[in-house]
């Protein structure tokens, strides 16, 4: 058919081999048959590893055959030889290894393998290497039991390949790892460090069930910030915090301390003082214990103190008293309490004897809060944090000698607006010899120097195929021998095309994933034509929607796809069908828009002309469905729409000029279509504002005119925008003269005297800068969670919330209004959902983990700096924290309510919450971000967008209305 048609291609000639071996060369014109008289091959000594694989090679290939001893077999008879290279004595005879000595000697885990008149012979590198090599040879396996000729030798770039899951993989899971020849999957779950119950067999089986399929397990701990199975063995171990309170202390009576669960012993004294001289426990005052257990939630035994008759505190007298206690569901340790270091020293134990890794991952990536209780208030948080890495890895060194330890990389080198230390003393925490795993898609490592670290650097990547290869090249460029790349299996879209990248990354062999991905911004690694097709549609519609023409677009790619063919083979693929494939789609463009401004014969014999060539090379082209579309063009009179030519989608280009400082962005609806002889309509409701509507498109047959409308208050239909016949038929795009903000959208168009027919409309809103000015409230808010004050009436002040990529508006809108008295602000957010019913939100406590069901958060950052974190969630608990504190609180009111198709909540912020800054001066930060989490769930936000480096985008801005 066409040269990019690889999957097609690869069944009628040779097989495909993911991920492609760095060199091999096959004959698909000759085969060779194995059949049970032909015999297996393996090493007198065969390991139970090398045993176990071949075992289930056989079973899923459903071969048979009788494996024997390497001594018990005549060595160049037909077979199938299976082994390492140097514990296997056929490989040393001249006519097995003629088959495979012209290959060079590969790496660790690598393999070579032959399959030719002979037979097969397979030599790893290595236990892994064979792993792999049967892996591949499954491949090859043309039908039954025929595999095609092959010459391989293999080698991974990347030394350890893998996952990153919070619960165990099952059998199927762990088989798609072990086919994409990944080597590792680390497991991160708090009860890993506890293994005393259930969950110890659990993971034994986990353990177990990873290594038959080849794969090292590495448990993940959080031994510092997510520690609460250490906590419930010994509550001490908690990271507390101060508190100075002053108490009036009567005769003789005991009176509460105002914070229950003290942490209180040798290292974490209560200081009590009267009128500034020290006090005396036993002596001056006493101590009655109460409850100091986690989760440190709500106690109904509180610490409790009385004076002492004839000490130094007269009756009645006011004392000063200053202790430490466990913030509410705190899960972080304190690294020099007492209880500390047995706590890990034992968990670190338990997980050698039940689990037996080759590795372990500390966790230690730093809490938000470290440093704060009395134990340790003399120290700076990266003094304690630098504490806890180094006898956290002592420990681990202590406990099992031989295990490779590994830390997060992001903990050391630091992320914006914290005060861990530069890379320079960062370098001074890092244990010798522990690997580095960093998190993210490069943010730390935009600010510093990875290379300056010593210490082997891993990478745990989630985002996209283009991201990862920039990545991956940037973690192997060191050439450090225990690099890797390992992918959330919650976020597992593109593991495959991470994975291929992975292990050969430096002989790439197909132009898509290694070239066209990154272009084209997708995570395609053996696309067919109709996969291709998509993804360049998918990429023009965002570009043209942006402003870029035609021209512009094919430029572009001209200028990747030669970058592409001068780093490979011309053997390998066709450019050909690809400058094809992507010129039809630029070619119609130009056509549509033409056309669109005048219709003209020429256009139309262009047309015929672009449906043939089109039919030439597409798969789902027939005689018949080449001449309806021809016909249609000659009789009507008019170019088909794209979804009809080519299957997919294809958005007019129409050179315009966005308003200064704005985005056009695709708002998600589900239009609903009424068609009828003389007009069809679509109806497209978001339930609320989402962003002022500027571009409208569709596909339309038998247009005569197109009528927009919006639905205005009392629920009626109001005409917006009309636009008729030009000749050709009326056409999208329509661009909106005055941009409109509406939940409620409706689309006519009437035909003449012929059945009109309208499909897959598509509406973009306006994304105007995130700057928001508040005004006066007119009357006084009652915070209740209803916005029925007349404070609240009038458009929002807020809408046109994001996806946290920026890529499109939220599926569920959200609207703010911003109002301020004189002394504090004042927000009514109302969060739309079509499932309200269903809304996931757990928790009802403060300052618990608000974000992980339905939620919504307030971010401020005031003129000097301090940033502050609001939240609320459906069922009115909140949360609040400042400059990553959680344990801060503030004196603010929130409410909410939940109504049919909505929630809202009404916030009250007083100004002396700011006490460092004030209105009048500087520039405050601010944004909304909103978590829905419902059947589908989705993170939104007004302002700071995550870029695809992996940067939080900036604030929005507050602006103050005068006195």
């Amino acid at each position: 058919m066409i040269g990019i048609l690889l999957v097609l291609a690869a069944t009628t000639a040779a097989p495909v081999v993911l991920p492609e071996p760095q060199t091999w060369t096959s004959n698909s014109d000759e085969s060779f048959l194995w059949h049970s008289r032909i015999p297996l091959v393996v090493a007198d000594d065969i390991s139970d590893e090398i045993r176990g694989a071949v075992d289930s090679f056989l079973k899923d290939t459903g071969l048979s055959a009788k494996s024997v001893g390497a001594s018990r077999h005549k060595p160049g008879d037909p077979a199938v030889y299976i082994g390492v290279f140097d514990r296997h004595a056929s490989f040393d005879h001249r006519r097995v290894e003629r088959m495979i000595s012209s290959m060079r000697e590969p790496g660790p885990q690598g393999y070579r393998l032959t399959v030719s008149n002979r037979g097969i012979a397979l030599a790893g590198s290595d236990v892994q290497g064979v792993r792999f090599g049967l892996e591949t040879l499954q491949q090859l396996l043309l039908r039954g039991n025929r595999f095609t000729y092959t010459r391989i030798q293999d080698w991974p770039d990347v030394p350890l390949r893998g996952v990153y899951a919070e619960e165990p993989l099952s059998a199927d899971d762990l088989k798609r790892l072990a086919a994409l020849k990944c080597n590792t999957v680390l497991y991160a779950s708090d009860t890993l460090l506890d293994l005393s119950g259930p969950s110890g067999q659990r993971w034994a089986d986990a353990f177990s069930e990873a290594r038959r399929f080849g794969l090292d397990p590495i448990p993940v701990l959080d031994l510092l910030g997510g520690a609460s199975p250490l906590l419930r063995h010994d509550s001490r171990a908690a990271e507390g915090r101060i508190a100075e309170v002053r108490v009036i202390l009567p005769r003789s009576v005991w009176v509460d301390l105002p914070h229950a669960h003290v942490l209180v012993g040798p290292d974490s004294p209560i200081h009590v003082s009267v009128s500034g001289i020290p006090c005396a426990q036993g002596k001056d005052f006493e101590i009655r214990a109460g409850r100091t257990l986690y989760p440190f939630s709500a106690t109904h035994s509180p610490w409790k103190i009385r004076r002492v008759p004839g000490g130094v505190i007269p009756d009645g007298a006011t004392v000063d008293i200053r202790f430490a206690y466990a913030p509410k569901n705190t899960e972080t340790l304190c690294p020099y309490a007492e209880a500390t270091l047995p706590l890990w020293r034992e968990a670190l134990k338990s997980i050698r004897d039940a689990l037996d890794p080759k590795a372990i991952h500390l966790g230690l990536a730093r809490p938000p809060r470290l440093g704060a209780d009395l134990r340790c208030e003399v120290h700076t948080p990266s003094d304690a944090f630098a504490h806890a890495v180094q006898n956290a890895h002592k420990i681990a060194v202590s406990v099992n000698s031989d295990w490779r330890v590994l830390l997060w990389a992001d903990a050391f080198l630091g992320m914006a607006d914290d005060d861990m230390p530069r890379v320079d003393v960062a370098m001074g925490l890092v244990p010798p010899g522990a690997g580095l795993l960093l998190q993210g898609a490069g943010h730390a490592r935009s600010r510093v120097r990875t290379e300056d670290l010593e210490n082997e650097l891993l990478l745990l990547f989630s985002g996209s195929a283009p991201e990862a290869y920039t990545m991956i090249e940037s973690v192997s460029s060191d050439d450090r021998p225990g690099a890797g790349v390992f992918v959330p299996w919650s976020d597992s879209a593109s593991l495959d095309v991470t994975m291929n990248k992975a292990w050969s990354m430096k002989s790439p062999q197909r132009p898509w994933p290694h070239g066209l991905n990154a272009h084209f911004q997708s995570d395609l690694w053996d696309p067919g034509y109709e996969d291709t097709l998509a993804a360049m549609a998918k990429y023009l519609n965002a570009r043209f929607v942006a402003g870029h023409s035609p021209e512009e677009e094919s430029d572009a790619f001209d200028e990747a796809l030669r970058a592409v063919e001068r780093g490979l083979p011309r053997s390998v693929w066709d450019a050909k069908a690809l400058r094809r494939q992507f010129g039809q789609l630029i070619e119609y463009a130009e056509l549509e828009a033409a056309f669109s401004a005048k219709p003209r014969d020429t256009l139309l014999s262009r047309a015929i002309r672009l449906v043939e060539q089109v039919a030439e090379e597409h798969p789902g082209y027939d005689e018949q469905r080449t001449a309806t579309i021809i016909q249609t063009v000659q009789s009507r009179r008019i170019l088909v729409p794209a979804t009809i030519l080519f299957g997919v989608q294809l958005l007019p280009y129409r050179a315009y000029a966005l308003p200064p400082e704005t985005r056009l962005l695709p708002i998600p609806a589900s239009p609903s279509y009424r068609d009828s002889r003389g007009e069809a309509q679509a109806t497209l409701d978001t339930l609320g504002a989402v962003a002022p509507i500027y571009r409208i498109d569709f596909d339309a047959v038998g247009s005569a005119s197109v009528l927009i409308e919006e639905r205005d208050g009392t629920g009626a239909f109001r005409s917006v925008q009309h636009m008729a016949d030009g000749g050709g038929g009326a056409r999208a795009p329509i661009l909106i003269d005055d941009p409109f903000l509406s939940p409620s959208l409706r689309i006519s168009l009437k035909a003449a005297g012929t059945r009109a027919v309208l499909r897959d409309a598509r509406v973009f809103g306006l994304k105007v800068q995130p700057r928001v000015a508040a005004s006066r409230a007119v009357s006084s808010v009652r915070i209740d969670g209803e916005l029925n004050e007349d404070a609240w009436k009038g458009h929002p002040d807020v809408y046109g919330f994001v996806t946290r990529d920026g890529a499109r508006f939220a599926e569920s809108p959200t609207t703010v209004r911003v109002r301020q008295t004189r002394d504090a602000i004042l927000l009514g957010a109302v969060m739309h959902d079509r499932r309200i019913r269903t809304l996931d939100a757990r928790y009802t406590d403060h300052d618990e983990p608000l974000w992980e069901g339905e939620s919504f958060e307030v971010w401020i950052r005031t003129p000097l700096g301090a940033l502050y974190r609001f939240a609320i969630n459906p069922k009115g608990a909140t949360f609040d924290g400042k400059d990553g504190d959680s344990g801060w609180d503030g004196p603010w009111r929130g409410s909410a309510n939940v109504n049919e198709f909505n929630w809202s909540a009404e916030i009250e912020l007083p100004l002396s919450l700011f006490a460092e800054s004030s209105p009048e001066r500087g520039r405050w930060g601010l944004d909304f971000r909103r978590t829905r989490a419902n059947v589908v769930r989705e993170e939104s936000t007004w302002a700071a967008v995550t870029a695809p480096s992996g940067e939080r985008g900036d604030l929005g801005t507050l602006v103050f209305s005068g006195p």
